[in-house]
C-alpha cells in the first residue's frame, strides 16, 4: 500500500446539492471523479493502481470507485471526495461493507503507511506484507492483502532487483558505474506503480542510488 497525494480540487460534480425531491444522487462514479482519481492513482504509464494492494489496473475496465467508509454505514459520505479511491475488484469485493470503527482500514490519502505495514528483510524470502498496528491488521484482513497472487507479484519484483544487482557485480567499476545500467534509471521510476512500495523497500534495503532518466 502506498501513500498517495489527493488532488486538492474537488470535482465540481460532487459539490452539487441534492435533487429537487431531496434525494442525494450517486455522483461518485462520474467521469470527472474518475479523472481526478486517475490523477491520484496514476502509475505514470497510462494505468492506475489499487489503493490497497497496488495491482495495476486499466482505468476504464478494471478500476472501481471504492468507498473507504462503506455506504451502508456512512450513506452521507457516498459523494464525499476524501472518501473515494480506486480499487481492484478483489480488494473492493472482499472489503465490501466491512468496517472496524475502533481500528479502521488505512487511508492511502492520509495515513503514513509505513507506520502500520512492513515487509521483512529481503534475505528472508518472505514476500508477505505484515502488520505493525491493529489498523494495519484490519487493512490486511479486510482487503485480503495476504493473497497468494500478491506474494507472487512481489517475488517477481524481487527477481528483477536481483537481476539488477547482478548487473552491478559484472560492471568493471561496481557501483561507481551504476549509471551505465538501464535498470538503475528504469526501476525507481516505478516506485509509484504496481507494487511500488515493495520495490522501494528493496531498493532502500540494498542501499541503491536513485538516478534520473536522461
Amino acid at each position: 500500500m502506498q501513500r498517495r497525494k489527493r488532488p486538492e480540487k474537488v470535482p465540481s460534480i460532487l459539490t452539487r446539492g441534492p435533487n429537487a425531491d431531496g434525494t442525494e444522487p450517486d455522483r461518485y462514479n462520474r467521469s470527472a471523479v474518475r479523472e481526478a482519481l486517475t490523477e491520484m492513482y496514476s502509475d505514470g504509464e497510462g494505468c492506475v493502481i489499487c489503493c490497497y494492494c497496488e495491482t495495476r489496473l486499466a482505468v476504464k475496465r478494471q478500476a472501481q470507485v471504492e468507498h473507504r467508509k462503506p455506504q451502508k454505514h456512512f450513506p452521507q459520505l457516498k459523494n464525499e471526495w476524501t472518501n473515494l479511491h480506486f480499487a481492484c475488484g478483489d480488494c473492493n469485493g472482499t472489503k465490501d461493507e466491512r468496517w472496524d470503527d475502533a481500528n479502521p482500514i488505512l487511508d492511502a490519502g492520509i495515513d503514513n503507511i509505513e507506520c502500520h505495514l512492513r515487509y521483512r528483510a529481503p534475505d528472508t524470502l518472505d514476500f508477505r506484507i505484515h502488520y505493525v498496528t491493529r489498523r494495519g491488521k484490519t487493512t490486511i484482513c479486510h482487503a485480503r492483502l495476504d493473497r497468494e497472487a500478491l506474494e507472487e507479484a512481489r517475488q517477481g519484483i524481487y527477481c528483477v532487483v536481483q537481476r539488477y544487482l547482478m548487473e552491478l557485480i559484472h560492471l568493471p567499476g561496481g557501483t561507481s558505474t551504476v549509471s551505465e545500467t538501464s535498470l538503475a534509471k528504469e526501476l525507481p521510476g516505478k516506485f509509484s506503480g504496481a507494487h511500488g512500495s515493495y520495490l522501494r523497500f528493496l531498493w532502500e534495503s540494498y542501499g541503491l542510488p536513485i538516478l534520473e532518466k536522461d
